[in-house]
């Protein structure tokens, strides 16, 4: 049987759960049953059982870069990841990451950028 290559979307995301987890979702790598991701303190791995992005049931395949995805996990529970804009991160994040209150992005492509190319564990 050959093994599934997860789909891995070089984007940040807000992480929204009835389960605790960090706020921010660096560089989610989809597969058939779990989504796992970065983010600046450790990796995190859920497992569903319904996946849609952007609305439609994931196929394995995607040709742009979502904007949201939407899980319903293998406990009933659900987990929404949505594309971090500047807007949303002032909202919702800010005030939950280390130094958040004194960031300051010029565009929401400066802010994907800082997460994206940050690297959080040489602390």
């Amino acid at each position: 049987m050959k093994e599934e290559k997860p789909v891995v979307i070089d984007a940040v995301y807000f992480v929204e759960s009835e389960k605790p987890h960090n706020v921010i979702a660096v560089r989610p790598h989809l597969s058939h049953d779990s989504v796992w991701w970065e983010d600046t303190s450790r990796g995190t791995e859920v497992r569903y059982t319904k996946l849609k992005v952007d609305g439609k049931d994931f196929t394995g395949v995607l040709s742009t870069t979502p904007n949201l995805l939407e899980m319903v996990l293998d406990d009933g529970s659900t987990c929404q990841l949505s594309k971090l804009t500047q807007k949303l991160f002032n909202e919702k994040v800010k005030y939950h990451v280390a130094g958040g209150e004194t960031m300051i992005h010029n565009s929401d492509e400066d802010l994907q950028n800082y997460y994206l190319h940050t690297n959080f564990y040489l602390y």
